[in-house]
């Protein structure tokens, strides 16, 4: 019977080609490190061993093939500047792949820091604008005494134009804080620019003066400026205003009332707007902190401040039979004079060609010969106002025997 052997068994060789797939390699963050120790992330789909090198410091799975890791620790070799790594993998078959990344190390923090408020160290208004700068820094952190608002309390790039945050309510010192950062993480600050919040309004309290001497003033007059406002102010608007009804009563230009560092109010200019017998007062509105100071607090006392008509004088007049008498008691009368001048054809006295106190009377004696003589009256009131020349005409002194009707004496 024969028998059947059963066949040898086969040998079997698997045959693989391809490559680990999908390698790759990464360190830092964004291309930058701000640090030598880093962890390099590694991907490579059917790998068994890898292979580092580059510019690191020699260390267990650094130029030696080790087994696959999805993480792997790596000092980078000292001084800062571009970093190159490699990475080889295998897989079982011996099959080899590779992939490289570049770093920058860069451990130096921005410097220059650079924080203000464009409003200053005083400002009356909420929102301010904010300028912040530093050399190397790519991000900057605003916080401080600011609202939550989308360019605060956040890291953002570094602006090229001021930006607008709002402080906290309540007026007083507000302080704004800056912290920049470079691509590479390193860090810098903070710096502090501080400003203080005031919502008041300006202060103004302006003064007028008539000339020296004068408890009023007339058109022509050089009125002069003082008073005192808020330091640092700037004069946006003056006028004077008539009192109670405060409509306008004279327009001065720019530069007109001025303001030193120290708040103190100056200028002077000559009256021409008022109306005669009306009060006006100065109205100096201020600006400062991004606000103005209302009118109704920016006005000066009218007291001194007064404009009045001109005297009103009726004809003087001389007792009849003046004609016969050389000396005579002259009778004047002016409503709000308060000087008087004589003049014309009578004697030098005292009284006469000079302003003097004035008078309801005054004792003249007529000058020269016999014939026609004037007598020339001036009156003026406490704020200079001149009324027009007033004449007092007649015939001169005659002999005691002639006889004729009186002379007829006129104001004019």
């Amino acid at each position: 019977m024969s028998r059947t052997r059963p066949p040898a068994a086969a040998a079997r060789l698997s045959v693989d080609n391809q490559p680990p797939l999908g390698v790759s390699l990464s360190l830092g963050s964004g291309g930058y490190a701000g640090v030598t120790d880093l962890q390099a992330t590694i991907a490579a789909t059917g790998a068994r061993t890898m292979f580092l090198d580059g510019d690191l410091v020699a260390a267990p799975g650094v130029r030696a093939w080790v087994s696959f890791a999805s993480q792997a620790d790596v000092r980078l070799a000292a001084g800062d500047g571009p970093k190159s790594v490699t990475l080889q993998v295998r897989d079982g078959a011996g099959n080899q792949a590779g992939a490289a990344c570049s770093v920058v190390l860069d451990r130096v923090a921005p410097t220059n820091l650079r924080l203000s408020i464009l409003e200053g160290a005083l400002t009356g208004a909420q929102p301010i604008h904010v300028r912040a700068s530093a050399d190397g820094a790519a991000q900057v952190l605003l916080e401080g005494d600011v609202l939550h608002d989308t360019p605060t309390f956040q890291w953002i790039a570094v602006p090229a134009d001021p930006l607008v945050l709002t402080v906290t309510a309540g007026d007083g010192p507000k302080a704004v804080l800056a912290t920049f950062r470079d691509a590479a993480g390193n860090t810098a600050g903070p710096v502090t620019a501080a400003t203080k919040l005031d919502t008041t309004d300006p202060a103004c309290t302006p003064t007028i003066a008539a000339p020296t001497g004068q408890p009023a003033a007339k058109t022509g007059d050089l009125v002069t400026v003082g008073g005192a406002g808020e330091a640092g102010a700037a004069v946006s608007a003056a006028r004077l205003a008539y009192v109670g009804t405060w409509e306008t009563a004279q327009v001065l230009p720019a530069g007109t009332v001025l303001i030193d560092a120290t708040g103190a109010l100056s200028g002077a200019f000559p009256l021409s707007g008022p109306a005669d017998g009306t009060s006006v007062v100065l109205e100096v509105l201020l600006s400062a902190r991004g606000r103005t100071s209302p009118a109704a607090s920016s006005r000066s006392t009218p007291c001194p401040w007064t404009t009045r008509p001109r005297p009103a004088c009726p004809s003087p007049s001389a007792p009849t039979g003046t004609r016969r008498r050389r000396a005579f008691h002259a009778t004047i009368a002016a409503n709000g004079a308060s000087r008087m001048f004589l003049d014309g054809d009578i004697q030098d006295a005292p009284g006469v060609r000079a302003w003097v106190f004035f008078a309801t009377g005054a004792d003249v004696t007529l000058s020269g010969t016999d014939g026609p003589k004037s007598l020339t009256l001036q009156v003026r009131d406490a704020t200079g106002n001149v009324a027009n020349d007033l004449r007092l005409r007649g015939a001169g002194p005659r002999a005691a025997h002639q006889t004729r009707a009186s002379p007829s004496w006129s104001g004019r």
